[in-house]
C-alpha cells in the first residue's frame, strides 16, 4: 500500500505547546423541577438548549400528545428564537468580552423570547433578541462524525461525554505511530468570507454580518453543537445523555428531554421517538413519523415551510442515554439510527 503524500499545513509545534485546555464554568438552567447541567461557549449547545426548553416550560406540553402537529408546531417556535440567539451572539466567550452569552438564561430575557416564540407567525423567520449586556471581569449543520458516551458507576458517579472529528475521518492525516485521526473542527470557521457559509454550516445567518464568531484567527476556538448534560432531581443525577448530529444535536436532546420529563417515556421510547428539526428556517419531519405526509401538509395549511426529507438516518444523530430510575436502577438507552448499544456490568 503506498503510503500517501504529507501534506504541510501552517501549524507549528509552537502552536502545540502553547495550547492549553481551559476549564469553564457548565451551564446549569431548570426545567420542570429539574437541573440540566450542560457546557458552555464555545459550544452552543448549553445555553440554546437552555433556550429552547425556557419557550417550553410556559406551556403545558404534557398535555399535547406526542408527534402531533400541536406538539411539532410549539417546537418550530421555540428552536426559531432559541437558534436566531445562538447564530447572532454565541461563539468563543474569551473573544467576545463585551457581551456576557450566558445573560440568555435570565429569566426576563427568556420570558421575552418565550413571548416572541409565541408571537412568530407560522413559517416566520424570528430575529435575535436583546443584545446580552457586557461580560463580567474572568467572565445548520455541522460535523457528522460526533461521538457520545454515557457513563453511571456503581456509586453514580456520572459521565456525559461527547466528542467529534468534525468530517468523515476528520482531516485523513493519522499521527505517525500513534493512530489516531487529526479533527478537522476548524471547518467550523467560514472557508470564505466573513458573509460567507462554512463547511458545514451552509445558511447565512446574523452571526455572518455582526458578531464575527465565523472569522479565523489564531487562539479562537470555533463553535460548536455539542450537548451532553447531566439532568438532577432533588439534587441527585437521574439522567445522563448526549448525541452527534452537527446543529441538530440541540434539538434531538430537546426532544429527548421532553419524552422523558414531560411524556414519561423510558430513554429507549425517547431516544426512538421520530425528530422534528427547527432551527428558524423551514422544518423538516424524520422519515420515522407515522403519517409523515399528512403531518407536513397539516403543518404547511398552518403557513410553515416544510422540507421533504430523504431517509438519511445519520443525519438525525444518534442519541444515547442512561437514566436512574426511581428505585435506583439504571435502565439504558442506544439510537438505531447508528452504532451504539447500552451495556450493563
Amino acid at each position: 500500500m503506498r503510503e500517501a503524500p504529507f501534506q504541510p499545513g501552517k501549524l507549528a509545534l509552537e502552536d502545540l505547546q502553547g495550547y492549553r485546555a481551559v476549564f469553564r464554568e457548565p451551564v446549569r438552567f431548570p426545567y420542570r423541577g429539574h437541573e440540566i447541567v450542560s457546557v458552555p461557549p464555545p459550544s452552543s449547545g448549553g445555553l440554546t438548549l437552555g433556550s429552547m426548553l425556557g419557550v417550553l416550560e410556559g406551556e403545558d406540553v404534557r398535555k399535547l400528545k406526542p408527534g402531533t402537529v400541536d406538539e411539532i408546531e410549539l417546537l418550530a417556535r421555540a428552536g426559531a428564537v432559541a437558534f436566531a440567539d445562538r447564530n447572532a451572539y454565541l461563539g468563543d466567550q474569551d473573544w467576545s468580552p463585551d457581551l456576557d452569552m450566558r445573560a440568555l438564561l435570565k429569566a426576563d430575557h427568556v420570558k421575552a423570547r418565550r413571548e416572541a416564540a409565541l408571537a412568530l407567525r407560522p413559517g416566520e423567520r424570528a430575529t435575535p433578541g436583546g443584545r446580552p449586556p457586557a461580560a463580567s471581569a474572568g467572565a445548520a449543520r455541522e460535523g457528522e462524525n460526533t461521538t457520545h458516551i454515557s457513563i453511571i458507576d456503581a456509586a453514580r458517579n456520572v459521565v456525559a461525554c461527547t466528542t467529534t472529528l468534525e468530517h468523515g475521518m476528520g482531516s485523513g492525516l493519522v499521527v505517525p505511530g500513534r493512530g489516531f485521526l487529526l479533527n478537522n473542527e476548524l471547518t467550523d470557521f467560514d472557508l470564505e468570507t466573513a458573509s460567507g457559509p462554512n463547511a458545514l454550516d451552509p445558511v447565512r445567518g446574523p452571526r455572518r454580518t455582526g458578531r464575527g464568531h465565523e472569522k479565523t484567527v489564531g487562539g479562537k476556538r470555533p463553535r460548536s453543537s455539542m450537548t451532553p448534560l447531566i439532568v438532577f432531581r432533588n439534587g441527585k443525577p437521574c439522567l445522563s445523555a448526549g448525541c452527534p448530529g452537527g446543529s441538530r444535536i440541540i434539538g434531538i436532546m430537546a426532544q429527548l428531554l421532553v419524552n422523558v420529563i414531560d411524556h414519561q417515556m423510558d430513554v429507549q421510547q425517547a431516544i426512538n421517538a421520530p425528530r422534528v428539526n427547527a432551527q428558524n428556517g423551514p422544518l423538516s419531519l424524520e422519515v420515522l413519523y407515522p403519517k409523515r405526509a399528512a403531518l407536513e401538509e397539516a403543518l404547511r395549511q398552518r403557513g410553515w415551510k416544510v422540507q421533504t426529507q430523504t431517509p438519511w438516518y445519520e443525519a438525525w444523530g444518534g442519541a444515547q442515554g442512561i437514566r436512574v430510575r426511581p428505585d435506583g436502577t439504571l435502565e439504558g438507552g442506544a439510537d438505531p439510527r447508528r452504532e451504539g448499544a447500552a451495556r450493563g456490568y
